[in-house]
Formats: structure tokens, sequence, C-alpha cells
């Protein structure tokens, strides 16, 4: 898959290029659908068609209206998840100000027509683009019309007879429903992040762990969970992952200071510093406490383990 980060730097082919627009927010079954009916018409209308996802860096919401839902993926994680698609191309625009202003019509031939030449779109069933999203799939036909395009609506992708949305999902994590978000996604919800120097704690405490750097991300309750870790060789590594404020070391305002994420691998112990890991969530295991005595720390933290790994021997082979 190519990537582009701005639209002038885009390397056109001769083959017909076909395009959807989103944020495609945590890249959930909703999202994988759309690709694929995208794929799917595009070769139906032409057999060589190129296919193009063109999202952006930040929310639009946070624009228009000065505050968006925190994302479910960073875009580093998001283009990850576009790479297993299929898709051709994506195109990464940075949303400034000057394009909010760009109204519906002006993107269409401004950056659809004239910059991109598309051959065809598909629009997610419910999405919008241009200044205030006021366009939609019915002003795309009209302008298909008179450029030569094909303009297309997908059909939504149902969960217990509703549309999966990024937001239903967000939903699910905030009430701690790891599964029901799995149900939406298709897999796991996860982090993407890239290992750092800790205060090493968790070696003193004889249970070492990887310290994540995280990007700005919606995160699941603060707890203890079960996760699989992959990115650090060929195989996923399965341990116990802490969210939280460390209460047991952190006597200050909690609110004051950033969650963390540390990772204790069951059979790891190399040097992770530098290396960019995936966090698979797969089972909430308790809330973060505050331990008044280190070795009720110890104690509750091999008791997570023991936790973790017999719920690992219970349902490995669907894990």
């Amino acid at each position: 898959m190519r990537i582009f980060n701005n639209i002038d730097s885009y390397q056109r082919s001769q083959q017909p290029l076909w395009v959807s627009i989103g944020t495609f927010d945590g890249m959930h079954l909703g999202h994988q659908y759309l690709i694929n009916q995208l794929k799917e018409y595009s070769h139906k209308v032409h057999e060589d068609a190129r296919t193009m996802i063109i999202t952006f860096d930040v929310h639009p919401q946070l624009l228009f209206i000065g505050e968006s839902p925190r994302p479910i993926t960073t875009n580093r994680h998001k283009i990850q998840l576009l790479e297993h698609t299929g898709i051709d191309d994506t195109l990464v625009m940075t949303f400034t100000p000057e394009l909010a202003e760009v109204s519906a019509e002006d993107f269409i031939v401004d950056y659809l027509v004239e910059k991109l030449k598309i051959s065809g779109i598909v629009l997610g069933y419910n999405n919008t683009f241009g200044h205030k999203g006021l366009g939609n799939i019915n002003l795309l036909r009209r302008y298909a019309q008179k450029y030569d395009f094909t303009a297309l609506t997908a059909k939504p992708y149902f969960i217990d007879d509703a549309p999966v949305s990024s937001t239903r999902i967000r939903e699910k994590l905030q009430a701690g429903d790891l599964n029901g978000a799995k149900e939406m996604l298709g897999r796991y919800f996860s982090v993407l992040g890239i290992v750092i120097k800790g205060v090493q704690r968790g070696r003193e405490l004889g249970v070492p762990t990887a310290n994540i750097k995280m990007g700005i991300g919606f995160l699941p309750p603060l707890g203890v969970y079960g996760v699989r870790v992959r990115g650090i060789d060929e195989k996923a590594h399965f341990g116990v992952a802490n969210i939280g404020y460390n209460p047991s070391f952190h006597m200050k305002n909690p609110e004051s200071l950033k969650p963390q994420l540390e990772v204790h691998l069951f059979d790891y112990s190399g040097n992770l510093y530098g290396k960019e890991l995936t966090v698979d969530f797969i089972t909430r295991i308790r809330d973060e406490t505050r331990f008044n005595k280190i070795e009720d720390l110890i104690a509750e933290i091999h008791n997570d383990i023991s936790k973790f790994k017999s719920f690992i021997s219970e349902n490995e082979p669907n894990l």
C-alpha cells in the first residue's frame, strides 16, 4: 500500500482511481465492509481499477465544533490496519482550518476531479464531507453526471439490528465490555505504542514490565488486563497489563498524572526499548487498586498472572 500525506504528492497511475472518504476510526467491521464494497464495485466497473482511502490526521469535528471523540486508533495504527485490507493507496490529509472551509462542491471539483481525477467513489451510508459536512451522496451523484465518474453508497454493517459505528465501540469500551467491542471491531481492541525506559519498579518487585508510550487515543477503564503483545518477533506473547496511575506509589492526586500502560510478559525477558508493539486487550482482570503494603501488591500481581494463565489454558484455541 502506498501512503501519501499530501494530495499534491500523489503519484497518479494510468489505472482508473476509485476512492472512499472518511475518518475510519477504529477500522471496525463497518469500515472493512465498506472497503470490500469499494474493491468489489470498482472492479466490476473497471477491471484494472486502483483503490484509495482518503482520511484525515484529526477528526473533522475538532475544527467544526471545537471538540472530537478520542480516537479508537491513532493515525499510525489506523494505517497499519489499512495495510491489511488490500487497498492500493491511502491519502492522509492534514485537516487544517483552511481545509475545513473548503465547500463540498469545491472539494469535489478541486480535489476529487482535478487533482485525483477519480473514476468512482463509494461513500459511507451516513458519511458527509466538505465545509460543515454539507456534502453527501446526492451532491456527489449530481457532480458525477457532469464530470463522468461513478458515485455509489456503501451498505452499513449491522450487529444487533444497528449499524456498527465507532460511537458504539467507544460505549462498549467505556463500560469495560471488551467482548462487545471485539464483536464490532472484528478483532481485539488494541493499542499501538513504543517501549520506553521506566523507573524499573517492576523489576524491583520481581515482575519486570515494558512501559509503553501510547499515542492520544481511547482507553478502556483503568485496571489490570490479560493481553497479547505483537511486534516483538514472529510470535505473539501473552502477559498482564496495567493501565493506571500506580496508586500504590503515587500519593498525589492521580488526575494530575497521565495514565501509564505497563505490560509484564510471561515468556520474554529481552531488551524491548524502542520497539513498536501492539497490545491486544483480551480480558479484564480487576480494577486498579491502591495497596498499603508492597507485599500485598506483589501477591495480587501474582494472583493476576495466575488468573490469566488459567484463562489462557481454558480458551487458547480461540485466542
